[in-house]
C-alpha cells in the first residue's frame, strides 16, 4: 500500500463511510497528508518455495506537500484558475 495512511484506498474515509452507511451517492475526494509506503519483505526458500522469514516495512513520507489537494478545486474538473 502506498498513499495517504488515514484513508480508504486513497479516498477520504468520511466520504466512503457516508456512502457505505447511507447508500446515497457522494463524491469520493482524494485523501491527502501522512503519506506512507507499507508492505512486507519475505525471504523465500528456493527449494520449497516457503517463506523463511517475514518483515513488515513502513516508510513515512518526509514531506506533506502534495501536488494536488482535494480542497483546492481551482485546477479540478475544468474549473478556471482566474
Amino acid at each position: 500500500m502506498c498513499g495517504p495512511y488515514d484513508s480508504v484506498l486513497g479516498r477520504r474515509k468520511e466520504k466512503v463511510l457516508k456512502f457505505m452507511t447511507t447508500s446515497m451517492p457522494t463524491q469520493f475526494d482524494v485523501a491527502t497528508g501522512d503519506v506512507r509506503l507499507c508492505g512486507a519483505l519475505a525471504e523465500i526458500d528456493e527449494k520449497t518455495g516457503k517463506a523463511i522469514s517475514m518483515e513488515r516495512v513502513e516508510i513515512q513520507g518526509e514531506s506533506s506537500d502534495q501536488a494536488y489537494d482535494a480542497d483546492d478545486k481551482s485546477n479540478w474538473q475544468g474549473a478556471s484558475g482566474d
